[in-house]
């Protein structure tokens, strides 16, 4: 007898009339960390959708625990042991850090919410996961790496049996990503079995024991990390063999700088800041959480204002502290966290495309 907690077969999705998951397969055996890899469009968020009730399959059958289950509902598959950390963050941002690792799930006492006890008891999985900050603070005012914290906290602290982690370390420290990895080894010393999506292929072998492959929405093959390497498994995804050697970029002027920062100064966060970026060039700024990267590209495009410095494009001092300016002038922001501050999620794609050039699209401007 095999000791899967999950299994997934002939599951089958598709979004109108499109085929985006065919016949598709999931193994999960208890204990065990299960790497779900494939290219962005590959379908795994879609079945993991699935797995969480958020979309209903067309065909196909899951077992947990030796079970067929058909959950109705999202929190039907949470109460059931299901608990997926997605991307996207799924929080209210309007209530504190105890009241969204417990929402749905409260303390009661008399038959009214038992603050206390909540506020107590999350304190345990924030201390736990390194989650320093006090439990009645808004989520609002959090960064987007503690806000993943919360995440964590909020799935470890219900009886979870399969834990999925949706590229859980994209936005967190790697002291941070240690203690993670600490606690998926201790949740799998339970007996969870947790399903771990990631990009970063030296993570799936420090912390992952199988993975199973997706391509275009199909299942390609499951393998034992301990008996392959990065190059069998991107071509596994990909379906060719790909080549990881340098290229020399030809596109690169040194004699023409575009783009100059010199003396910048933020706040207490930003110290004497500079740089140069040159025509052609990719400029990588590198640095844990906390470091000062989002502030610096905030400054360069007037959406922070700084106490001292310069910003120079193509030879020109900008004003500073106008976003209008440095779009006009041709510098574009994409920020990490698009949900918030890169969208407008209410208006359809068509306004949030022209947002940035409304003078261009009417008079009234």
């Amino acid at each position: 007898m095999d000791n899967y907690i999950l299994k997934m077969s002939g599951i089958s999705k598709s979004f109108y009339g499109v085929r985006v998951l065919n016949n598709a397969q999931l193994n999960v055996k208890a204990g065990e960390v299960h790497v779900l890899l494939g290219e962005n469009g590959a379908g795994k968020s879609t079945l993991i959708k699935i797995l969480a009730a958020a979309y209903k399959k067309e065909e196909g059958n899951i077992t947990l625990d030796g079970q067929n289950v058909e959950f109705k509902t999202p929190k039907e598959a949470i109460d059931n042991g299901i608990s997926v950390i997605y991307q996207e963050f799924n929080l209210n941002p309007y209530v504190s850090i105890y009241e969204n690792i417990y929402l749905g799930n409260e303390y009661l006492k008399h038959g009214l919410i038992d603050k206390k006890t909540a506020i107590k008891e999350a304190k345990k999985y924030m201390d736990l996961i390194g989650l320093n900050v006090k439990p009645t603070t808004l989520v609002s005012e959090l960064s987007v790496a503690q806000k993943q914290m919360v995440e964590i906290a909020k799935a470890i602290s219900s009886k979870v049996k399969i834990l999925v982690l949706d590229e859980p370390t994209a936005a967190i420290t790697d002291k941070e990503t240690e203690r993670l990895f600490e606690i998926v080894r201790d949740l799998k010393s339970k007996g969870v079995g947790i399903i771990y999506i990631s990009h970063r292929m030296s993570e799936l072998f420090e912390i992952g024991d199988r993975c199973s492959i997706m391509r275009d929405g199909e299942y390609v093959t499951t393998v034992n990390l301990k008996d392959t390497n990065v190059d069998e498994l991107t071509k596994l995804m990909v379906g060719r063999k790909v080549c990881f050697d340098k290229i020399t970029n030809p596109y690169i002027d040194t004699s023409k700088v575009v783009l100059e920062v010199k003396n910048l100064y933020y706040k207490n966060l930003l110290k004497n800041i500079n740089l140069k970026l040159r025509k052609g060039e990719i400029l990588g700024v590198a640095g844990i959480v906390g470091a000062g990267r989002t502030e610096l590209a905030k400054c360069i495009i007037g959406a922070y204002k700084t106490s001292q410095g310069k910003v120079i494009l193509n030879g020109e001092v900008l004003k500073g502290n106008s976003i209008v300016e440095t779009i006009d002038k041709g510098i574009v922001y994409l920020s990490e966290d698009r949900k918030d501050e890169g969208l407008v999620l209410m208006h359809p794609i068509t306004d949030n495309i022209a947002l940035p050039n409304l003078k261009k699209f009417g008079s009234c401007f």
